[in-house]
């Protein structure tokens, strides 16, 4: 389904396989990312000559070890074309937990990342061990508004300990930066991508996600906005 009926009345362009309506039972299972459109467009991307100044902007969200921002911050802009910074200041999240769930509200940690935004050429990408949701699904891997300033994406179901594996100092890395990819991919106006080996590709399990590459399609990467020659020469 491209569509999913969400609370606060906004569009989504992810397939739903855990929708809940009316006092029906949940289902389990999980969307990859939830995509809200934004009300609130973010500022087009800002060129002068080949100098991008347009800026992504990484924040912990909870406790977080400095190496996954790190991470990131050395992988992002040879992908995505645009610059990087981490912000020093993580992101408390108690006001999002939901105690009888033990998980916290993607939709309101993406909405409090917006806030973080002081520059029309910037979007902010918030990085969680903790386990998200949206009230119409059991869990998500990510948020993120669709062409907006915010997204949001979890490290807590990429993880291989998460489902009884031996961990493997590989694996976890490689599907966060596809996550974080795809997340940024929504901000920059991508939507999911029908070609399987596409980043933007819609994963339902964590397993299709180890199938992709972390790099958008050529298509995608025209949504995007990536100039072309621009890939890789986009220091921190």
């Amino acid at each position: 389904m491209a569509a999913a009926w969400l609370p606060w009345n906004a569009t989504t362009s992810t397939r739903c396989s855990t929708r809940r309506t009316g006092t029906s039972p949940r289902r389990h299972g999980s969307s990859k990312s939830i995509v809200v459109r934004s009300t609130t467009r973010s500022a087009p991307s800002v060129w002068s000559g080949s100098a991008l100044v347009e800026r992504l902007v990484l924040v912990a969200v909870g406790d977080l070890e400095l190496q996954w921002l790190e991470l990131l911050h050395e992988s992002l802009p040879d992908l995505i074309g645009r610059r990087c910074r981490i912000d020093p200041h993580a992101l408390e999240p108690g006001f999002a937990a939901n105690g009888p769930r033990r998980q916290y509200n993607a939709n309101l940690l993406v909405e409090a990342l917006v806030e973080r935004v002081v520059d029309p050429g910037e979007r902010v990408l918030g990085v969680t061990r903790l386990d998200l949701y949206l009230s119409v699904f059991t869990f998500v891997f990510g948020a993120a508004h669709l062409e907006g300033s915010g997204a949001v994406v979890s490290m807590h179901r990429l993880d291989p300990s998460k489902y009884g594996l031996e961990p493997d100092p590989a694996l976890l890395p490689e599907r966060l930066i596809k996550e974080a990819m795809h997340e940024c991919g929504h901000l920059y106006g991508a939507v999911h991508c029908r070609t399987p080996e596409c980043v933007m590709g819609f994963s339902a399990v964590v397993e299709e996600i180890d199938i992709k590459s972390s790099m958008p399609c050529p298509e995608c990467a025209r949504g995007i906005g990536i100039p072309p020659g621009t890939i890789g020469d986009q220091g921190a």
